[in-house]
């Protein structure tokens, strides 16, 4: 749509939004005048006019003042009784994967049982240190490299109920609910004794509010996120609250957030090292044997510079290939042929130009 149809199509929401508030109907005047506020915030990124980032607040004021009323109600949060499920349940500590399902990785692992499980484990000897219990953590690194297995490894290693939160369950294109939202999480999240909260793609509820393509609402969000974060854990009645985020764009993450005292451990997640590269090629191979031209350390140095889920993928391709020129009569092991025919359509995730932004990255912070 150019410009001139995005102009139009503003302005027919806020004539439909006017409508709906004379008939009474709240809730789809909030919608439409939201909608004309998003239309309007893209015509301010491209043209730059002052007038559409004003127009752009003037609206979502609207929409936060003028249909707020009863009848407007539609967040669970709003609505929610005592005796209905909660928005945010848990999973089991039993269902969750331990350190010994992650590949590789020493160096990250050991970050961990130092940092978090010692510190929470022993939270009077950390205060008699001076080391602060109050730990979130960061795990940041290129895509595919198993940043979410290890926060369910993290929660597995201190007996932890485990929260898996995407941007999905927080977002909200109502007003002040995506707020709402993290407060019912975090409220939900001290019920337990010990509980694991992980927000996967962090940046899509923590990016900096600075940025010219901050969405208006960011900025309530953070705040949320950071009164939320004060107190995580309440000494007196032993009650633990673990914090984990995971970004594959850690330099998106409002600052903030990532100061000491609130994600200030901060752990790369890069790409696998040999350990892991080997760990990651026999899971896949699972019971398939190889010919006399293809061995595990082969495949392990061709592989060196692709990510884990590079790696699983053109393993499975090549068994792919295996089993398109096999049949019934027996088992035949693993060619090089097969694996360099996957090879020819494989693609390394990380470039060198991402890798070496998360190198300054780690330098800066």
């Amino acid at each position: 749509m150019n410009q001139y149809g995005r102009v139009e199509a503003y302005k027919m929401r806020i004539n439909n939004g006017n409508e709906f508030l004379k008939t009474g109907d709240y809730r789809h005047a909030h919608d439409e005048f939201v909608v004309a506020a998003e239309i309007c915030k893209d015509l301010y990124l491209e043209t730059k006019n002052p007038y559409y980032f004003k127009l752009t607040n003037d609206l979502l004021e609207i929409a936060k003042t003028k249909c707020c009323k009863p009848e407007a109600k539609v967040n669970a949060t709003q609505t929610k009784k005592d005796d209905e499920e909660p928005l945010f349940k848990p999973t089991k500590v039993q269902e969750l994967v331990s350190f010994d399902d992650v590949a590789g990785l020493d160096d990250v692992k050991k970050q961990v049982k130092v940092k978090v499980k010692k510190v929470l484990d022993n939270p009077k000897m950390a205060e008699y240190y001076g080391i602060d219990s109050n730990v979130s953590i960061l795990l940041y690194g290129p895509p595919g490299n198993g940043k979410t297995m290890i926060a369910k490894a993290i929660a597995h290693e201190i007996d932890s109920v485990f929260f898996s939160i995407s941007c999905a369950d927080i977002r909200s294109k109502y007003i002040g609910d995506s707020s709402k939202n993290i407060a019912a999480l975090f409220k939900e999240a001290r019920k337990h004794k010990r509980a694991t909260i992980f927000f996967d793609e962090f940046e899509a509820i923590a990016s900096r509010r600075d940025s010219e393509n901050a969405h208006p609402e960011d900025g309530t969000v953070v705040d949320e996120l950071l009164k939320q974060m004060d107190g995580i854990i309440d000494k007196g009645n032993n009650e633990t609250l673990l914090l984990i985020a995971a970004t594959n764009v850690p330099w998106q993450i409002d600052p903030a957030l990532l100061r000491g005292g609130r994600f200030g451990t901060q752990i790369y997640v890069g790409i696998p090292d040999e350990p892991a590269r080997k760990f990651m090629i026999k899971k896949a191979l699972k019971n398939v044997k190889l010919s006399e031209d293809l061995s595990l350390d082969m495949m392990c140095q061709i592989l060196e510079g692709y990510g884990g889920g590079d790696i699983t993928h053109i393993v499975k391709s090549s068994l792919v290939n295996l089993f398109e020129r096999s049949d019934f009569e027996g088992q035949y092991p693993l060619s090089s042929e097969d694996f360099e025919e996957a090879l020819k359509t494989a693609r390394k995730s990380a470039s060198k130009e991402l890798l070496q932004q998360f190198e300054d990255f780690r330098k800066n912070n």
